[in-house]
């Protein structure tokens, strides 16, 4: 599909397996437009695997080759997710919301990165079973990174939302 864009635009022509764009540029000496030939590359993303077109001196300046910022953005994830990773820490991190994961692979709770909340594993190794997706896992003190056994309460989800509703003032069936 790229190379039938390619084939219909009369500024690109394929020589040896390379593509060239007719590119226009302003030349300061001769204080005019002008024009030139562009190497291009058919390349594969790393992440998607999808194929994009990149400017042949770009191939040999970056390792790492991507098709959109998403699919860059998801190589850095994994980068930072890596034990040889110089931050990587054990596989023990506090998220930006206050709860301590823990990198735990094949994990049905994980995230993209094999990561789970520390408090999950907690409950699911104190009741010997993985928690359902209705399931929530509730800091009775509320400071997120208290994971003590009996500061722990599993809830559904509803009896969690109708909680914190009661205890704010919003409403609920009790209030």
């Amino acid at each position: 599909m790229l190379i039938e864009k390619i084939k219909n635009k009369k500024e690109w022509k394929k020589v040896d397996n390379e593509w060239w764009e007719k590119t226009e540029y302003y030349c300061k000496s001769r204080k005019k437009n002008r024009q030139k030939w562009v190497k291009y590359l058919i390349v594969n993303c790393s992440i998607c695997n999808q194929i994009f077109l990149q400017i042949k001196h770009n191939v040999k300046k970056y390792k790492r080759r991507y098709c959109s910022p998403t699919c860059r953005a998801s190589a850095i994830k994994q980068y930072y997710a890596n034990e040889k990773h110089m931050s990587f820490n054990g596989g023990i991190y506090k998220n930006s919301k206050g709860y301590l994961l823990i990198k735990q692979k094949g994990h049905p709770r994980a995230d993209n990165c094999n990561y789970v909340k520390l408090s999950v594993l907690i409950m699911e190794h104190l009741i010997n079973r993985f928690l359902r997706t209705d399931e929530i896992v509730h800091h009775k003190n509320e400071i997120k990174d208290d994971n003590r056994p009996q500061n722990l309460q599993l809830m559904t989800d509803s009896e969690h939302k109708r909680y914190h509703a009661i205890k704010n003032g919003l409403g609920g069936k009790n209030a």
